[in-house]
């Protein structure tokens, strides 16, 4: 697998850089399957599901909104997991100084509705769903932070960041980029139904400087936008899956986790029918929608078998019920 290629350097090059009298870090946690009923669980892995999921999750449209495309509403993030079939949530983060916390909205005083204004908030109205559904897939959590530490502080930013993930859902509830790393490829379904998998929409200064100077992602707790030739490859985010599916055929043939979109350009669900086309039919992993209720993925129970990656005998039953 190609994937297992990338990974390899970065496991390689971490270890070439530390010191001779350091001990050798353990790479992930020791994950043990435990049997929910599905007997396909030993085979199918993370990157082996396809997935609905949802642009903004938080965003509530603000009174007097004239702008066109803030024209949506989201139903509360556990609503969307329970009643919509949604395993994809995306989370706009920002660092407030006033509150010392990190808040979910879009954008200051003209686009700030929002189901979950606390950062930690969002993050326990997930787990308490996940908590009642102990065999669900693993979630996939897209976070795009909205500021940007400065260099010097970076690590401090980072260590709030990742303590309030923390404080909600323990590290083995966590998929890692170490937990990938260390064996080469996403764990299987069975190892890791519960669990949430985040991932940062940044490809500029925030990515260099939380892997590491662009070397790799050892010790974090996310991913990071990628490609099959970053030595931290794991999650690529392709949002038009039309002119982008070349690189969505690449990256997830190589063993990557790939988001897009299945909206286009459109503004409202009337006008999205090509792009929703273009989405179900690429091997992305998450397909986002403004319009979850609208928007479906055929056959899926909720999720259903990636039309690429996904093993023989695999069926949308074998991976959620």
């Amino acid at each position: 697998m190609r994937l297992g290629l990338v990974l390899l350097v970065v496991t390689l090059s971490s270890s070439c850089s530390s010191s001779n009298d350091e001990p050798p870090k353990e790479r992930g946690i020791t994950r043990v399957a435990v049997d929910h009923g599905y007997p396909m669980d030993g085979v199918l892995r993370i990157n082996h599901v396809q997935v609905k999921g949802t642009h903004n999750s938080y965003h509530l449209e603000s009174p007097g909104n004239v702008e066109p495309t803030w024209k949506y509403s989201h139903a509360p993030l556990d609503e969307q997991l329970e009643r919509e079939g949604v395993r994809g949530l995306e989370l706009d983060t920002r660092w407030v100084e006033k509150t010392a916390r990190f808040e979910v909205f879009h954008l200051p005083y003209v686009d700030e509705g929002t189901t979950c204004r606390a950062f930690v908030d969002c993050l326990a109205t997930i787990k308490r769903w996940s908590d009642a559904h102990p065999a669900h897939v693993p979630l996939f959590l897209h976070i795009e932070p909205k500021d940007l530490p400065e260099d010097a502080e970076a690590e401090d930013y980072f260590t709030r960041f990742e303590k309030e993930v923390l404080s909600v859902f323990p590290r083995e509830r966590i998929v890692t980029p170490d937990d990938v790393f260390r064996d080469g490829a996403f764990p299987t379904l069975g190892e890791v139904r519960g669990t949430v998998l985040f991932y940062i929409d940044n490809a500029d200064d925030w990515r260099r400087l939380y892997t590491h100077g662009g070397v790799s992602l050892e010790g974090r707790l996310m991913f990071v936008e990628s490609l099959p030739a970053d030595p931290f490859a794991g999650v690529a985010i392709l949002n038009d899956p039309a002119t982008d599916r070349a690189k969505i055929d690449e990256c997830a043939h190589a063993g990557m986790i790939v988001r897009t979109t299945a909206d286009g350009a459109g503004v409202s669900d009337g006008e999205n029918a090509a792009s929703r086309t273009a989405a179900l039919a690429s091997p992305a992993h998450i397909l986002s929608s403004d319009f979850p209720t609208t928007f479906e993925i055929p056959n899926a129970a909720p999720a259903r078998c990636n039309p690429m990656t996904a093993p023989p005998g695999c069926t949308p039953e074998a991976l959620e019920r």
